[in-house]
């Protein structure tokens, strides 16, 4: 079980969409604080969105919603991948990377600035 762990927290992580300008990875490390997941949006309808809480801001982002609060991105088995690996982190204890893609249309979940930065990958330390 160690090294599938090991295995999907190194592996690398898909992108969301195909805007792929300049995904980065946090030069620091931060752990995780919370992990959420929403069965719809606010409005009622649509997918379910989910939200990983970082102990600190893995990024100076220029999204609306700045923060240490980011929508995990993504098709549906990235979604699941970055889950699993924040899931694992948290209950680890240990600390991760975030990878953010950015400068991409999709750098925020509301589209270019606005809402909240989307984490696309994340790496456990």
């Amino acid at each position: 079980m160690k090294n599938v762990t090991l295995a999907l927290a190194v592996a690398f992580i898909g992108f969301y969409g195909t805007a792929m300008a300049s995904p980065q990875w946090s030069s620091a490390s931060v752990t995780i604080s919370g992990i959420w997941a929403q069965d719809t949006t606010d409005a009622g309808t649509g997918p379910a969105l989910s939200y990983i809480q970082f102990s600190a801001q893995p990024h100076s982002t220029g999204c609306s919603l700045n923060g240490t609060l980011w929508r995990i991105g993504g098709n549906a088995d990235n979604v699941k991948n970055v889950f699993t690996i924040a899931t694992s982190a948290k209950l680890a204890g240990r600390s991760v990377k975030v990878l953010w893609n950015q400068s991409a249309t999709n750098q925020c979940d509301g589209g270019g600035t606005t809402g909240y930065p989307v984490v696309i990958g994340l790496q456990m330390l």
